[in-house]
């Protein structure tokens, strides 16, 4: 396997960003202190981004215009970082790890909320691209239809290890560490130009 370091630089997608109280960065240093010394070591491959997502509640977010939601989901998946712990395959000794430390007061809301979105986790990935099925069902505007279908058939091109199934199982499970990031890191290049397209003005301007 490749070996990654902590001196990732952060993806970027122009002038759409915006500075968080507390960015990626130090969020990623906070992580790997935490994971350090309550031992499970992670490597952090890439923080995430810094857009400005506000908490909302539930219900809220199922209430929201659903161009506004996609956002929404969308600038939190990139916000989160990519990084490999000391686990591997081993999924019960995560998952007891996680039971006995994400409710810890030590590792704060914010840092188990960052360790949380995880970008490499299926569930994370899952929801970009299932919500993105419902996005094209629901927007009416012709040029921003395509251009949402045009990126998804991009992510089915670049990341479909992600999305597709073999034998009744998602082929990402199977993949090795190297080629889930891999597979990732295109789909947050998508994700981008989602946001991207979500936001320009124009294309807001011409909806309804």
């Amino acid at each position: 396997m490749m070996e990654h370091t902590f001196g990732f630089s952060p993806l970027s997608f122009g002038n759409k960003k915006e500075k968080t109280v507390e960015g990626s960065l130090e969020k990623a240093k906070k992580l790997t202190e935490f994971c350090a010394t309550h031992g499970n070591p992670v490597n952090i491959i890439e923080p995430g981004e810094n857009f400005e997502v506000e908490k909302i509640e539930k219900e809220e977010l199922h209430n929201m215009d659903k161009i506004k939601r996609y956002l929404h989901i969308c600038k939190g998946y990139l916000n989160g970082p990519i990084f490999l712990d000391s686990f591997s395959e081993d999924h019960k000794s995560r998952r007891d790890w996680e039971m006995k430390y994400e409710s810890e007061e030590s590792m704060g809301q914010d840092i188990r909320n960052y360790y949380k979105a995880n970008r490499l986790g299926i569930n994370n990935c899952s929801k970009i691209v299932g919500f993105l099925d419902l996005l094209i069902d629901h927007v009416e505007d012709p040029m921003l239809n395509e251009k949402l279908k045009m990126l998804e058939k991009e992510i089915f091109e670049k990341a479909g290890d992600i999305v597709e199934k073999e034998e009744g199982f998602l082929k990402y499970h199977k993949l090795d560490d190297d080629k889930k990031i891999n597979a990732v890191q295109e789909l947050s290049k998508i994700v981008g130009k989602l946001v991207a397209t979500l936001e320009n003005k124009d294309i807001k301007q011409n909806l309804n």
